[in-house]
């Protein structure tokens, strides 16, 4: 098992660990959502070779990865909600964050309930600048003082 927190830490743990896990269902759905676009995996393949043999991965400056331009259709082809991430994901989110949490030390303000409101925080405002509609559930009004 992991550390032994208290209870208070432990539903702050329980809430970074859901939210860990929708931004995931996020990732993976946007990969479903984007598969069959051009990517450049041969590119970045070639750079990691050539790192291996010795030479300087990139001889003068390009533009190796190229960020897909933002598709509000791609986002919607894939339902986030519907995205199943494995028991063993879920074991692994909710040791990592346990792991993190047991690792602040007992300050009065830099403390792992901070961090979780920071965390709070940065995700509604990113989620209200971002992507207003889609992400409007993920964070409820008083989240973290409805756990505490």
């Amino acid at each position: 098992g992991g550390p032994v927190l208290d209870r208070r830490t432990q539903r702050l743990v329980d809430w970074n660990t859901e939210l860990l896990m929708q931004l995931l269902k996020q990732v993976v759905a946007r990969r479903f959502a984007v598969s069959g676009r051009r990517t450049q995996p041969d590119a970045l393949w070639e750079m990691a070779q050539n790192v291996g043999e010795g030479h300087m991965p990139v001889e003068e400056v390009v533009e190796i990865i190229q960020l897909p331009d933002f598709d509000e259709r791609a986002i919607r082809q894939v339902d986030p909600d519907t995205v199943i991430l494995s028991p063993e994901v879920a074991a692994q989110c909710r040791s990592y964050v346990g792991r993190l949490a047991s690792m602040y030390r007992d300050n009065p303000f830099h403390n792992f309930e901070h961090a979780s409101h920071v965390t709070m925080s940065v995700s509604k405002l990113l989620s209200r600048i971002v992507a207003p509609e889609i992400n409007k559930d993920l964070l409820g009004e008083g989240a973290i003082q409805e756990m505490i």
